[in-house]
């Protein structure tokens, strides 16, 4: 047995995240039997955890978020909920920040102790002068559901959950603050770091989710066997589902990316008991047991997860709901614009891509999906600026058409001829892009160069009924009125439904 084989079946050792980082360093693969160790799930491959009381956990939380004691039936259910799976336990904390018995209390005192409560109910202490300086200015900007999911997500605050129930200690979590740190700077030696964690099999899953997402840029294989540690000894984490969706649709693996999308929006539906085979997302999760617990991440991921998987009106839904924990979101203003896009709600997505502008939005593909959208509204002027941001980077056939349309549409006849051609350089029997020129030559009276590019279309695509009529519009320019009238019974035929 060579001495790799040996450490992944060494009793005396876990499988760790350097013999992932060696094999794909080395040029090599993941062995067979390592892919196998990764995919099996059960007992003998579930997160070994520190016991976790879960009544304590359950009365110190109500305590110290809403200062009373639980009822019967959220006793039974977080109790059951953390035996199941005892990192939940900074959901519980979280969660109950979000129920509007905890908002009401805070929308019912003065916006200066506002800060001063949300730090005693998070985050266990008095928060310095600046620290709340600058949660009053979150708070006045944002709104009190954003404040309080940026003080609930705070590194101190998950810290201290684990530490007070037990599941690691402060040396613990000081080591993943310190390795996903240095991980932003140096991605190996935060790797390495990570490593240790993951090595002692540390019963929370931050260390395979950071790791994951720091392997992700050293090597996408690498990424997803870290994830897969994280679905194995973490099985009701939906993030680690959600995030190998996204990595496996990165890697343009597509059709497990649809399994995972849809396994790790499952998961999330169970966890907040709701019915995963309703439809209307509003109403599913509006009519689920206990909606408090998605918190901003879920939302995001979820939302990302429905658009990848087409579901585009779920993922504008989500983004509405995340928006109202993070306002000033811009990746989520990108998501539900491209939503919209591909809904066909043109002015919702400029609505929602001209916010994200404002907020810093960069990438080019929502420039071209801002573009289209206001080409399908008419606002050709602004659309050309947006649509030639990717054309200087990436001609695309589309971004080409919709400014064509656009040049077009403001009479400027040089630069529609000139995209057209683009077009037809990129595809020379693009029968649409062919049909574009021929009338653009028509139009501008170029007679025998809009008969060679129509009769080309319709060579290549002989049911198209917008080729007929726009031939027997040129036809009848020539004066062949039989001609032009069979076409335009051609035409009329095509589009006459099958009976």
């Amino acid at each position: 047995m060579s001495d790799f084989e040996h450490r992944i079946y060494s009793k005396s050792k876990s499988l760790t995240i350097s013999i992932l980082l060696l094999a794909f360093m080395s040029g090599g693969e993941v062995c067979p039997k390592l892919s196998g160790v990764l995919s099996l799930t059960g007992p003998a491959y579930a997160a070994p955890t520190q016991k976790l009381q879960s009544k304590a956990a359950l009365d110190d939380a109500f305590k110290l978020v809403l200062e009373r004691n639980a009822s019967k039936d959220e006793e039974l259910f977080w109790i059951q909920k953390l035996d199941r799976s005892p990192s939940t336990v900074r959901e519980l904390y979280e969660s109950l920040t979000r129920l509007p018995e905890y908002q009401n209390k805070l929308k019912a005192i003065k916006p200066t102790e506002q800060a001063t409560f949300l730090y005693r109910t998070i985050m266990r202490r008095a928060g310095s002068p600046s620290e709340l300086k600058q949660l009053e200015n979150r708070i006045k900007n944002e709104g009190l559901p954003a404040a309080t999911e940026y003080l609930a997500a705070n590194n101190e605050h998950s810290g201290m959950v684990y530490v007070k129930n037990g599941l690691i200690t402060d040396k613990e979590w000081q080591q993943y603050v310190d390795a996903d740190t240095l991980a932003h700077t140096d991605k190996l030696k935060g790797l390495r770091q990570l490593e240790v964690l993951t090595n002692n099999r540390i019963p929370i899953p931050e260390p395979y989710l950071s790791a994951a997402a720091y392997a992700y840029g050293v090597n996408r294989k690498l990424a997803l066997e870290v994830l897969r540690l994280a679905v194995n000894r973490f099985p009701e984490n939906a993030i680690a589902e959600l995030d190998m969706g996204y990595y496996l649709e990165s890697n343009g693996v597509q059709l497990h990316s649809f399994q995972r999308f849809n396994e790790g929006i499952k998961k999330s539906d169970n966890a907040i008991g709701a019915d995963w085979m309703e439809q209307n997302m509003r109403k599913r999760i509006g009519n689920a047991k206990h909606p408090e617990l998605l918190s901003l991440d879920i939302l995001r991921k979820r939302a990302l997860g429905h658009s990848f998987i087409d579901q585009f009106q779920n993922a504008a839904t989500e983004c509405t709901m995340a928006l109202k924990m993070a306002p000033n979101a811009c990746d989520l203003y990108s998501i539900r614009g491209h939503s919209h896009y591909e809904l066909g709600n043109y002015q919702l997505a400029v609505n929602d891509f001209d916010k994200a502008v404002k907020l810093g939005m960069t990438d080019v593909w929502y420039f071209m999906e801002r573009g289209i959208s206001k080409t399908e509204i008419h606002d050709y002027k602004g659309a050309i600026p947006d649509l030639s941001k990717l054309i200087a980077i990436s001609p695309r056939f589309r971004a080409l058409q919709a400014r064509s349309i656009c040049y077009r549409n403001l009479h400027m006849v040089k630069e529609e001829f000139a995209d057209l051609t683009l077009m037809l350089k990129l595809q020379p029997r693009n029968s649409r892009a062919l049909l574009l020129r021929g009338e653009a030559y028509f139009e501008n009276g170029k007679l025998a160069e809009a008969e060679k590019d129509i009769e080309l279309a319709i060579k290549l695509r002989p049911l198209s009924p917008q080729a007929y009529i726009l031939r027997s519009k040129l036809y009848e320019k020539q004066g062949k009125k039989a001609a032009a009238a069979a076409d335009l019974k051609k035409a009329k035929d095509l589009n006459s439904p099958i009976e």
